[in-house]
Parts: C-alpha cells; structure tokens; sequence
C-alpha cells in the first residue's frame, strides 16, 4: 500500500483531512506531509459525499494547524536537527495517486470545464513533448476532488530523464505562438511574481526571472503550473543515510556549478563558495526555487545553512530553501 509514495501524492487520514507530501524520502514509520485541505463546518470546498473543507495554503497557516490539531506528526528529530511533521503509516486511510486520478478524468464521461481543461491541457502537452500520459499526472485541488471552477491546473511529469526531455520541449512551445499557452507577462506576472514572492516580490529583476520560466503560465484562461519529479527508483537513498546540523541563516554568494537537478521538485543546484569550500549544494523544496539559476551563474541566497553527513559521500554543507518567507535565491547579475 505504501511502497511508492513520493512528492505531490495526497494521503487522507482517519478524520478526512487531506495531506499533501512533501520531499522525495521518508522516515520508515510515517510521511513528511502537510496538512492541505482540513475538515470545516465553514470550509469553501465540497467533496463529492458532501464534506466540507477549507485550504491551508501557506506553511505557517499548516504548521499552527498541526500544533492545534495533529500535534502527535510532529516531533524533533535529531537526525535532521529540527522538527518534522510525519504522517504516521497506520493513520492512512486512503492514497490519492496524481497519476490515477489523471487517467480517471480522461476516462470520464461527465467532467466538470475545470476537469476538461486538465484532459485537453495534458493532451496537447502530451503531443507535443512526446510525454506519454503514463509519465503524467494531476495534482492540487482536483486531485483532491475539492476543486473551485476557478482553480488552476496543477501537473506533475515523473522521471529525470523524462522531466528534462519535457522542459526542453516546453521551452520550444512557449517559444511558439500559440492561442491558448503563453507565458506570464505584464499584469498578470506581476500579481504571479507577488503571490510567489510576497515581501521579497520587489527586488531587482525578480519579475523577469519569473517571466523567463517554462513550467508556469497560463492555458486558456487559467495558470498553470507543472512540477517535475524523479521516480521512486531514482531516488538512490534513504532518509536515514543523512545526518544534517542546523548553523543558522545566512547569506552566501556561490558559482552554479551544475544544473541538472535545478528544474525538478525538490531542486537541487551544486555549488563552489569561496567563503567556504564545504559548501557544495543549495536545496530548494518548494517549487518557486527551481529554474532561477543556470551553470555558470553567480549567485546569492539566504537560507537555512547545514552541515550533511552522509555513509556515501562523507561531509559536506547545503543551504536549504523553503521553510522561511524570507528566503531568496537570485543570480546577481540580475541584482546590479
């Protein structure tokens, strides 16, 4: 039941809440996973039985959620030293697959215009990047079966192989006229750059990075958004091969030194700093850190710095993005 469970699956509990995983590894008792639609007399979202539901959408509005509600998933652990939100294994009653719930649209008869908009979408990306369905799924709120007639459409492309191929051909099509894709501009990437980026949403040139990415945009009238995941299989270790020690926040200014992993979720950028050698990887688990930087580049991050031990590759130091608003990531070309 639980083998092969990675980013973006939901997992509902025993009280109906909906929790949506996070990271590709796991603890062996339970699932990194956040609290994303939650069971409210006053909630905005319906389910098909009936139940109603209300969103959690930033991570501060999750973590008091779980302090009040679920406070036995979190616990610190030492190995990671900070506190994690685990879904114990023996609370899970029911596994919501992106990619089962995509092929159940597409099978359908009766969908709703959001639903259709989701089968056509992937369809024309399907034909056009050569990515077969199996390699596909959908997430966020029709995943859940809470979807507004507003919502957007959220996809996921599974594989490393296949997510490269994908956003290479992605590239192309945006580079393309075409009558209902586009990227994000004027207006409309402007309110896109200040929900992404909140306060940080001013700096220099924020905007047009943003405007430059490909697994974001607009289908016919909605946004849309794409994460690229790796297989279960290709992940290659376990949560417990890592010991990591928390230093703090900081600033750094680092070299891009590979990109290979810089489009996926969670995004990964290996690095060279100056000011310290030990440094060698910038980690971003939220998806508005991937495509801000390319091999070659020079940037500069805030993060949370930490010290890895690994059975593998012995000592080294990351920087990881995602769990703190202020947090940035910018090549400083595009600050001068």
């Amino acid at each position: 039941m639980h083998g092969n469970i990675i980013e973006g699956d939901f997992l509902e509990v025993h009280n109906g809440d909906i929790f949506e995983v996070r990271g590709l590894v796991h603890p062996s008792d339970g699932y990194t996973a956040y609290a994303r639609y939650v069971r409210s007399t006053y909630g905005d979202r319906v389910s098909v039985d009936g139940r109603t539901y209300r969103k959690l959408s930033t991570l501060q509005e999750k973590m008091s959620y779980a302090q009040r509600r679920t406070p036995s998933y979190l616990h610190f652990d030492p190995r990671k030293d900070r506190v994690v939100q685990v879904v114990p294994k023996k609370d899970i009653v029911h596994i919501l697959s992106p990619a089962e719930r995509l092929r159940e649209i597409s099978e359908c008869s009766t969908v709703s215009d959001l639903e259709k908009d989701v089968i056509d979408f992937s369809a024309k990306l399907s034909t056009k990047t050569g990515i077969s369905f199996d390699n596909m799924g959908v997430i966020g709120s029709p995943l859940a079966g809470l979807a507004h007639s507003s919502s957007d459409i959220d996809l996921i492309i599974y594989g490393y192989k296949t997510g490269r191929r994908f956003y290479t051909k992605m590239r192309e099509i945006l580079s393309n006229e075409d009558d209902e894709l586009e990227r994000y501009s004027g207006k409309g990437l402007a309110e896109h750059t200040q929900s992404r980026w909140g306060e940080r949403s001013s700096m220099p040139d924020l905007e047009r990075i943003e405007g430059t990415k490909v697994l974001q945009g607009r289908f016919r009238s909605r946004d849309f958004f794409i994460r690229l995941v790796p297989n279960k299989s290709e992940v290659g270790h376990t949560y417990e091969d890592y010991i990591t020690k928390s230093s703090g926040l900081v600033y750094r200014t680092c070299n891009i030194v590979d990109d290979y992993k810089a489009i996926f979720t969670p995004c990964e950028y290996s690095v060279a700093c100056e000011e310290d050698p030990f440094l060698t990887k910038i980690v971003g688990y939220q998806s508005r850190f991937a495509e801000c930087a390319s091999e070659g580049m020079r940037v500069k991050v805030f993060g949370k710095l930490e010290s890895v031990i690994s059975q593998f590759s012995g000592f080294h130091k990351q920087i990881v993005l995602g769990g703190y608003s202020l947090n940035s990531f910018l090549p400083i070309r595009e600050m001068d």
